[in-house]
């Protein structure tokens, strides 16, 4: 008999499996494909917006490729007006750094990579801030407090 998962298990998981080691894309197209195959196989508990399960694939398209925001909409076929709004929140951040690497380390964190990720959806969004956690255990997260209407809107915005 299959066990009923609670939202805490779904949570409690790496946000998703980086590639196999020696795993080559042909091109864009093809990483474009395993992205949202990715996206599309990750433990989102109900139907997501649409906008975060796009800022999602952003997100895993630069772990992936780095953070080239351009490259970036062009290869999943975003607007790259929306791209670069949600590039500037993830540079303002620290998710992408100004050395061109992606602060994605907790994305795979055994227990809380999928929230983490969920967490820079929210990032992207500027619904949510981020800072380093000063002991460098991982980021701490909190609400802008420029976007507490999200709060009482239960979606984005």
């Amino acid at each position: 008999m299959k066990k009923n998962r609670t939202p805490l298990d779904v949570a409690a998981s790496k946000a998703f499996e980086r590639p196999l080691p020696g795993m080559f894309f042909k091109n864009d197209n093809e990483i474009a494909v395993w992205i949202n195959h990715t996206v599309n196989n990750m433990p989102w508990e109900r139907d997501e917006d649409r906008k975060a399960l796009e800022i999602a694939a952003v997100l895993i398209a630069s772990n992936l490729i780095g953070p080239d925001e351009e490259r970036i909409a062009r290869m999943l076929g975003y607007r790259q007006s929306l791209v670069a709004a949600w590039a500037a929140n993830l540079r303002r951040y620290g998710v992408w750094k100004k050395d061109g690497t992606v602060d994605d380390r907790c994305w795979f964190d055994p227990i809380a990579g999928f929230a983490c990720l969920v967490a820079d959806v929210l990032v992207a969004e500027g619904i949510v801030e981020r800072k380093d956690c000063p002991n460098g255990t991982g980021p701490i997260y909190t609400v802008n407090p420029d976007r507490l209407d999200y709060l009482s809107k239960g979606t984005f915005s």
